[in-house]
This record gives structure tokens, C-alpha cells and sequence, in this order.
């Protein structure tokens, strides 16, 4: 599933460090299961449902975590 992160000129202007782990998250794998993480991130919302390991934008993202496709 293609995804995309648009940020404006001043978007991206504010928010430097934001925008450039959203820069660095791009080559990485992502599954539909992680979009809360990155929406969590992205709002700057705080949960203890909140999973480092699975928010692409974060350092500690597991780009080798298993993907069950067609069994």
C-alpha cells in the first residue's frame, strides 16, 4: 500500500526534526498495522499503546519485523 507524507514550506520549517525523520523513514517498509504509531507520533500524542518499535518515524523501528503475506 503506497503512503505518502506531504509538509508544507513552513511545516517544515517548524517542525525541522520531524520532518526529517519522516525524510529518513523513507525507504522503509511499512505494513497498515503501524499507521497508529505514526499518526500517534505525528500528533505528538503520548499512550501507553504507544510502540516505538513499530513507528517507522522513530530510530527504533523494526524495519525486519515479520510480514505474513498469503499465509
Amino acid at each position: 500500500i503506497p503512503f505518502w507524507i506531504w509538509g508544507s514550506a513552513t511545516y517544515r520549517t517548524k517542525h525541522p526534526e520531524l520532518w526529517a525523520s519522516i525524510v529518513r523513514a523513507a525507504g522503509k517498509r511499512g505494513m497498515t498495522d503501524t499507521l497508529p504509531q505514526i499518526l500517534y507520533h505525528l500528533a505528538g500524542i503520548h499512550t501507553k499503546w504507544y510502540f516505538p518499535e513499530m513507528d517507522m518515524l522513530n530510530d527504533a523501528y523494526r524495519n525486519d519485523r515479520k510480514r505474513i503475506i498469503r499465509n
